[in-house]
């Protein structure tokens, strides 16, 4: 009975913000969480680097939703994979 688990790598969903970079794409990722002191809703984001192999003029524009996949160490800042979302369909 060795079934193999499929390991289920950290995925993030979110907007992309800048194309700028040479095969670099910036995803923002948004998150709802309560204050901690004052328990109102507040919305929380952070900026993930992801490496585009393709290049940004193929695929990723600003303003367009798109996640970012952990993907091992790809350069200095990015540690992740671009991943569109005509591809998660």
């Amino acid at each position: 009975m060795a079934e193999e688990t499929k390991q289920h790598k950290n995925e993030k969903l979110g907007e992309v913000v800048s194309t700028k970079m040479a095969k670099t794409i910036v995803v923002a990722v948004s998150r709802r969480v309560p204050h901690p002191l004052y328990k109102r809703i507040v919305t929380k984001r952070k900026k993930f680097y992801a490496h585009d192999e393709e290049g940004v003029e193929a695929e990723a524009a600003v303003d367009d939703e798109d996640s970012a996949v952990d993907g091992g160490v790809v350069g200095d800042v990015r540690a992740s994979r671009c991943q569109s979302e005509a591809a998660l369909v």
